[in-house]
Order: structure tokens, then sequence, then C-alpha cells
């Protein structure tokens, strides 16, 4: 896996097959369609490969939990011109009263105050899905996560960022 980066240095991004990510399995078992997962990458930094999954059918945008800003740039300057990664752009949000950054792509998200339903489609959940997760068993959208609802987002077990990511 990629090593850490030194103070002052550019971070070391490093683009793996989609099945290398953490993520993968959880990711695979919730996206409509798993078609997406074969143009998916594996992006790895701090020692972590997490899962970008493109554009499109019933997923309209995605999101990716960088974390620091350095990260987030390498990680949008990596995603731009590849096919299924429109408009690839930096988002600072807040996670515990701390900066934080995450990577985006295709349109934007549903506003947080939007159904869960609504995001979950958005981020291309299948009905199955959608319907198996309440918000008791998978953090709804706008909860602490940076990219809420968001298959391929990087995170292990529940859309957004990795639990260890989204």
């Amino acid at each position: 896996m990629t090593p850490p980066t030194a103070p002052g240095q550019p971070p070391t991004i490093t683009v793996l097959p989609p099945h290398t990510a953490v993520d993968y399995a959880s990711t695979a078992s919730r996206l409509e369609d798993p078609h997406l997962l074969s143009n998916s990458l594996a992006i790895c930094f701090l020692r972590t490969a997490l899962i970008a999954v493109p554009v499109g059918g019933r997923r309209r945008g995605g999101c990716l939990d960088a974390g620091r800003s350095e990260i987030a740039l390498a990680i949008r300057d990596l995603l731009l011109g590849r096919p299924g990664f429109p408009q690839p752009r930096v988002r600072l949000t807040s996670s515990q009263n701390r900066p934080h950054w995450v990577v985006e792509w295709g349109e934007r998200a549903p506003d947080v105050r939007a159904s869960s339903t609504d995001r979950y489609h958005f981020y291309g959940y299948s009905d199955i899905a959608i319907a198996a997760h309440t918000p008791k068993t998978l953090s709804p959208p706008g909860a602490a996560r940076a990219c809420p609802a968001s298959p391929g987002a990087g995170q292990a077990t529940s859309p957004g960022r990795r639990t260890g990511a989204e």
C-alpha cells in the first residue's frame, strides 16, 4: 500500500484494481448497477485503498472522503479527464470541529434535508439495498460522515467514509 507522506511533501496517491479496495464488497452489494464496478478505481492513500465508483445509470454522483486538503486535491487531479468522473471537485466540510476535505464528482448531491431514499438513489443504491438499510443499521445521510450515503465513497461498512470513504 501507499507509504505515509512526510510533512511538506506532496501526497502519494496510487490507483489499484477496484477489487483491492477495502470497501469493494460492501459497495458491490449495494449498487443498483454492479457493472459500474468494472470502471471503478481503488484509490490508495494513507495506506488504505478506497473505491471510487463512476457515475452511470441511477448513480448521478460520487464522493470520496480525503481528510486533508493536499490529499483531496491530488485525488481530484487524478480523476480529472477520466471517463465516469465528470467535474471532479473538492469541498470543505467539518468533522468534529476540524476542517475536512472531500472529493466529489458528477452532479451535486442532494441537500442534507433530502430524504434518505433520495440520497441513496442519487448514489446508485439498489431498491433492495435501500429497503434493507434503515437509519438504525446505516448512518443516515447528513450524519457524522462527510460523504453520506455514497457507495464507493470510501468506507468498508457504511456509505460515506471508511469506518476504520466514504
